[in-house]
């Protein structure tokens, strides 16, 4: 994506992270219709998404090729790119990576325990929890839409993330005293609208800027870094939440909102910090040659 577009990447990407939350809500429509087959319904539900992740990567291998800013393409390659201690010494990475971690934490807990708490926490009806969890997933694409658009025409994704997450946080503390659905939903909804733009954004959107304003052929090594570092962290969160659970919900959601709590302060700081050095030229950590000092990957290409 970041090879076909360099501006308004957050709306770009906005829209472009999308697809996995739209994908989720396919797949359980998919996977529901199969259920209702009689017989060897089992079985469809594994070759059937199987057979369309084949069809999708054949699609891409005849038909997907390098864009117009792509580091491969012509004057834009610079070398070979950073390696992994170069990369985390790229400014924002390791700041960004730290926040994505307690956001994707969240998110990945509020997916898969949400249900849960409602069916056996609050004794709802599975259909009813998981339309109400279905709400949260829905927003997501909403919040990622918006938080997409409006940081590309203010100029900062980190102030639009610190005002998002710090009203998930609150919205969250909001679960431990919803007792009915009339109120769950509309603040889960809540809770999925504001963490939605953060957490799809940043190993996008983000990871495509901080490479872009330092090293861009260090793309690829920055969006694996932060999707990695939150999706450890996500895995290794799930097994905390578990334990917590068994004592208290009440607990796991502030726990939950705590966290959110620390993202947004995180982002805050990042926020000031490129306030800061918004008017300094951004300088490589890594050896440039001196026939590279005024490429475009290195010094025209800045973003809003």
């Amino acid at each position: 994506m970041g090879g076909w577009f360099n501006r308004d990447r957050g709306t770009i990407f906005g829209i472009w992270a999308t697809n996995g939350v739209v994908g989720n809500l396919l797949g359980l429509g998919i996977i529901s219709a199969i259920a209702a087959i009689p017989g060897e319904s089992f079985t469809l539900m594994l070759i059937l998404p199987g057979a369309l992740m084949a069809a999708v990567g054949v699609l891409q291998l005849s038909f997907l090729y390098e864009g117009p800013f792509s580091v491969k393409n012509g004057t834009e390659a610079a070398g070979p790119p950073p390696d992994l201690f170069q990369t985390l010494a790229l400014p924002g990475v390791m700041s960004y990576a730290a926040t994505y971690a307690l956001v994707k934490t969240v998110d990945t807990s509020i997916f898969f325990w949400i249900v849960l708490y409602l069916t056996k926490g609050l004794g709802f009806p599975e259909s009813q929890a998981a339309l109400i969890a279905m709400a949260y997933d829905g927003a997501q694409i909403f919040g990622s839409l918006i938080g997409g658009r409006v940081s590309d025409r203010v100029g900062t994704r980190s102030g639009v993330f610190f005002f998002m997450l710090a009203a998930s946080s609150l919205c969250t503390f909001g679960i431990v005293t919803a007792q009915s659905w009339q109120v769950l939903l509309p603040v889960i909804f809540s809770i999925g609208l504001t963490t939605g733009g953060p957490c799809m954004l940043m190993h996008t959107a983000i990871a495509a800027d901080v490479s872009s304003r330092t090293n861009k052929a260090a793309t690829a090594m920055v969006t694996g870094i932060i999707d990695g570092t939150g999706s450890f962290a996500a895995s290794a969160g799930q097994i905390a939440i578990g334990y917590v659970s068994q004592s208290s919900w009440t607990a796991v959601f502030l726990l939950l909102a705590c966290t959110l709590a620390a993202s947004s302060l995180m982002t805050l700081y990042i926020w000031f910090t490129e306030a800061a050095n918004k008017k300094r030229e951004p300088t490589l950590p890594i050896d440039v040659h001196a026939d590279e000092a005024d490429s475009p990957l290195i010094k025209g290409n800045k973003v809003a």
